[in-house]
């Protein structure tokens, strides 16, 4: 039913206010908070974060650093 399914524009909302009002020292910490945000939504039982910093600070690297996790709400 169209009723249970997820508004996406409230889930993008509050991705994009954790990015702007928080700083995290690890990509991989990022994706979680954003996972455990988006499983608060009753419509959700799993969800996939990926990540990708293009030009990460570190010395001598000129690649990409990706993260993808998968979290799922427990039965």
């Amino acid at each position: 039913m169209l009723t249970d399914t997820l508004d996406y524009r409230n889930a993008i909302a509050q991705v994009k206010e954790i990015i702007g009002r928080s700083h995290f020292a690890l990509v991989e910490r990022l994706a979680t908070v954003i996972a455990e945000a988006v499983l608060t939504y009753p419509e959700v039982r799993e969800v996939k974060v990926h990540l990708i910093k293009v030009a990460p600070p570190i010395p001598d690297f000129s690649g990409q650093i990706q993260v993808e996790i998968v979290r799922a709400k427990s039965a």
